[in-house]
């Protein structure tokens, strides 16, 4: 059971239901050029960003109407979903387990849902997820030009934006890091970042 029925809305976004403790549902953003599930010619060479705008949410932190960052494989897909009289051409439920993590158990909201994206375009990280700027792909040593198969990216970057858990780090630190990261779906959104600069590929997030 994810979610339970609920009629009314909320502002612009439809509120269609009441997700359970710990789920949440998201609407996932369209390209500019696709209307619902249709993709017009001219949107061949898009890529819709992993974003979308959360319709119900169970978790404490995240709230109806937020526009999100999520994992671009994660969460129970649902395309032409309808709810209580309206219909969304891709929704996704979150802290759920999927096949691939039965094994594991459900993951956690939390733990899937790095950065909200306000008003202005902005990525603001959520609960202890921490922005990095990567240092960029190294392709040279000693002046030579490194062949494709030997360049290599540091596990050094910079602090961009942190979650308001985030107790060690600051905006502006120089940080090595490792571990498990979300390091795609940026592709349009650091784009509309106005702080942010540099390719969509130097930037991660990553749990604190």
């Amino acid at each position: 059971i994810c979610f339970k029925p609920q009629g009314h809305s909320t502002g612009t976004v439809p509120k269609t239901c009441q997700c359970r403790t710990g789920v949440a549902l998201v609407l996932m953003d369209t390209l500019p050029s696709q209307i619902g599930s249709i993709h017009l010619p001219d949107a061949a060479d898009e890529e819709r960003p992993d974003s979308g705008i959360v319709l119900s949410s169970g978790v404490k932190g995240l709230e109806h109407g937020e526009h999100v960052l999520v994992p671009p494989y994660a969460g129970i897909w649902f395309r032409d979903l309808v709810l209580n009289g309206y219909k969304f051409w891709e929704a996704r439920f979150y802290g759920v387990a999927d096949y691939s993590e039965f094994c594991e158990g459900e993951q956690s909201v939390e733990d899937i849902i790095p950065a909200a994206i306000d008003e202005s375009g902005i990525v603001v990280p959520k609960w202890d997820w921490v922005l990095l700027k990567r240092d960029p792909v190294n392709d040279e040593q000693g002046g030579i030009l490194l062949p494709d198969k030997s360049k290599y990216r540091s596990q050094k970057a910079t602090v961009q934006a942190v979650g308001p858990l985030v107790k060690e780090v600051s905006p502006g630190d120089r940080v090595v890091y490792h571990g498990a990261m979300v390091v795609v779906g940026f592709k349009g959104i650091i784009d509309m970042d106005p702080t942010l600069d540099g390719k969509s590929e130097d930037y991660c997030m990553i749990k604190e």
